[in-house]
């Protein structure tokens, strides 16, 4: 066999493999529209998710403010006010906040 017979055998079948797994994979390309559309659902999910994640952050520091402000006006001596109010700080500062 020469050398132009092996390349064009090469050739035919590289070809013919390609056909095989393009019409196996059915061609699953997305299309530009549906892509700037899941783009755009995703953008949308992701603010949502943020602005969900900025409110249950307030709604915790309102909680926080509260329970020192339970701790502190609490009958508790001082002694203990103090250990639970540090501790908190303590919790803060490890999560860096």
């Amino acid at each position: 066999m020469t050398p132009l017979e092996t390349g064009l055998i090469t050739v035919i079948g590289g070809l013919i493999v390609g056909v095989a797994v393009r019409l196996i994979t059915k061609n699953n390309n997305v299309s530009r529209s549906e892509c700037d559309k899941r783009h755009k659902h995703e953008s949308d999910r992701h603010d949502q998710i943020v602005q969900d994640m900025q409110s249950m952050r307030q709604q915790l520091q309102a909680q926080t403010r509260m329970i020192r402000a339970l701790v502190v006006h609490s009958g508790m001596d001082k002694a203990q006010q103090q250990e639970i109010l540090n501790c908190e700080n303590e919790n803060l500062a490890s999560t860096g906040r």
